[in-house]
């Protein structure tokens, strides 16, 4: 029973030629968040700026994140009950699919690959603020009483999950209007000369 709570990360198991979706789901926000890293980082050992310090930015972000959950379990619900036949159609090329054991390959539909996007999303927000609120409360606290070199590299460490979970949120986030403001009503390239939902 306690390995479906972990199921929403399935989405991580989907897979589409080319590579192009771990470039979006893992490469760029870890690029992006590494950097951020290391400019926080940088800023805390020249000029002691700490990014977990009750500092506006921190506080902004833990706001952000608590909002989350909220709208994309309502996007999950709004498209698990979407009443279009072509959310039931096979993705167009490339298929998203996710691979069975037996290595058989499961195409998935508009609709389901919606629904692992919006479940991982409220999943990784839930997770994001956990991780932050603690984080806050460790570091505003004085509890993580260690040597200086442990502390600047555990400092980063931290800084780059919370920021990668961040980045990836975003551009997930982004995405998924993308679908549910346009893509949604459309299921393959035909369609885009059709303007009518089929």
């Amino acid at each position: 029973m306690i390995e479906v709570i972990f199921k929403p990360l399935r989405y991580l198991a989907i897979k589409v030629e080319g590579g192009s979706k771990f470039k979006v789901d893992i490469v760029t926000p870890f690029v992006v968040g590494l950097i951020i890293s290391l400019v926080f980082l940088y800023l805390k050992f020249k000029h002691q700026i700490d990014l977990f310090d009750n500092s506006s930015l921190i506080q902004s972000i833990t706001g952000l994140v608590q909002t989350l959950p909220g709208f994309y379990i309502a996007a999950l619900a709004a498209i698990a009950t979407f009443p279009s036949t072509s959310m039931n159609n096979p993705m167009p090329e490339p298929t998203p699919y996710i691979k069975f054991p037996n290595n058989d390959d499961d195409l998935l539909n508009r609709r389901r690959f919606l629904c692992y996007m919006f479940a991982y999303l409220a999943y990784v927000s839930i997770v994001a603020l956990f991780i932050t609120s603690i984080t806050i409360f460790m570091y505003g606290n004085g509890l993580l009483k260690v040597p200086s070199i442990i502390y600047y590299f555990t400092y980063f460490f931290v800084c780059l999950v919370i920021y990668f979970l961040l980045i990836q949120i975003v551009i997930l986030t982004f995405v998924g209007l993308w679908y549910l403001g346009e893509r949604i009503h459309i299921n393959d390239p035909t369609d885009l000369n059709n303007p009518e939902e089929s």
